[in-house]
């Protein structure tokens, strides 16, 4: 039987990783600077690096899913960064 307590590690682990991707998205990635949004995809790239040296990334699926962590990282700092220029000009209409 499952208990909230004994599920405690898990749920903390999805919350913190939503937390750190609402974070991203909506506080980040819509600075004036750049490059507060490309704070994250270099820290995973730093992960990757580190897990690949410890011999963690062997596998095709590992390189296949830090791509597409990687890659939707940057995706949400470029679409935060259009949104702020959007927001922009609209207030400067």
């Amino acid at each position: 039987m499952m208990t909230l307590v004994g599920d405690l590690p898990g749920w903390l682990g999805y919350v913190l990783i939503r937390a750190v991707v609402v974070g991203h998205r909506f506080v980040l990635s819509t600075r004036k600077q750049a490059w507060w949004g490309a704070l994250l995809p270099i820290a995973w790239l730093v992960v990757v690096a580190i897990s690949t040296a410890q011999g963690r990334n062997q596998a095709v699926g590992d390189w296949v899913r830090d791509a597409v962590v990687f890659l939707v990282l940057v995706g949400m700092a470029v679409m935060g960064q259009e949104g702020r220029a959007k927001r922009s000009v609209r207030k400067d209409s």
